[in-house]
């Protein structure tokens, strides 16, 4: 896991979505290329009924129409079985009328608390690397990996702290990434001021892009492929 870590910060971006979107297209293919007909997993998806939007568009994109055409069958059956059933019983109607006002659309087709599977893996993932992230922060090479880094997105440093329990490490991850932000917004400014007519012959340089990874350093990359 340390491994995989410092070699995550000598990317481009948050090290934890880099690893969760190199997890994510590794279980998409996994999953289309072996898991397609699992029993568990046919059970789990007809639950949740499906992906997420993201993630449903996400393996459309690996093009394996095959795979997924069993997928979505399945899921239409499931469907046109639970419509069927809506339509012939006014109680059920009644009820169905009721819960559209409250939920979400595809809501009223789903088990509760049953949620996308990649979305639920994803989570799993990100608990796994904010966790790592405390244990190895003292290593030495862990810290100065991250000194040098793009850091983390702000969604993944406020998930890591909220796992701290030694004010000390609290304190010492916000000081390395108070490092971190503040050199990018010195080059936010260097960005603004070369747009100043005055300045704009002096070209640019490495803050040409500050302002795209400002937005990943507050919302984070996500996981589109």
């Amino acid at each position: 896991m340390l491994h995989d870590l410092i070699e995550a910060f000598r990317k481009n971006g948050c090290c934890i979505c880099y690893l969760i979107r190199k997890r994510v297209h590794k279980y998409m293919g996994d999953f289309l290329y072996e898991q397609v007909n699992d029993v568990g997993i046919r059970e789990q998806l007809r639950k949740s009924l499906g992906f997420c939007n993201i993630h449903a568009w996400q393996l459309q994109k690996l093009g394996d129409g095959f795979g997924e055409s069993i997928i979505y069958q399945d899921l239409f059956e499931t469907i046109i079985n639970k419509l069927n059933n809506i339509y012939e019983s006014n109680n059920m109607l009644k009820t169905f009328i009721k819960e559209l006002s409250k939920n979400k659309n595809l809501d009223n087709f789903r088990d509760k608390n049953d949620i996308c599977l990649i979305c639920k893996q994803e989570k799993e993932w990100e608990e796994m690397y904010a966790l790592s992230f405390i244990e190895y922060f003292h290593e030495p090479i862990f810290k100065k990996s991250f000194q040098n880094s793009f850091g983390l997105c702000i969604p993944h440093l406020l998930e890591v702290l909220k796992k701290c329990k030694d004010v000390k490490l609290f304190k010492g991850i916000i000081r390395i990434e108070l490092g971190i932000m503040d050199n990018l917004l010195k080059e936010l400014k260097e960005f603004h001021r070369k747009h100043d007519y005055r300045f704009s012959k002096e070209g640019f340089g490495k803050e040409g892009d500050s302002w795209i990874r400002a937005i990943e350093k507050i919302v984070g990359k996500g996981t589109l492929l």
